[in-house]
């Protein structure tokens, strides 16, 4: 599987793109699972962080978080 095709896959994962919870839950369990293992960090470390950015755009409007102390 090539990234553009990993990259659809994450972004399919949620319900807003025509996946579900239980899918969501099975690839977090999967991440779980590859830490503990102690193999193919770099590759969890990058599915995981392609995740996180998705979701956060998903779950935002796509500007960066500004905290507590935004003027």
């Amino acid at each position: 599987m090539g990234p553009s095709s990993i990259d659809a896959e994450i972004r399919s994962l949620g319900p807003s793109a025509g996946g579900d919870i239980k899918l969501l839950e099975l690839f977090m369990l999967f991440i779980e699972r590859q830490i503990g293992s102690r193999r193919d960090f770099e590759f969890t470390e990058a599915l995981l962080g392609l995740f996180l950015k998705v979701s956060y755009f998903k779950w935002t409007d796509g500007t960066r978080y500004a905290g507590a102390h935004a003027h």
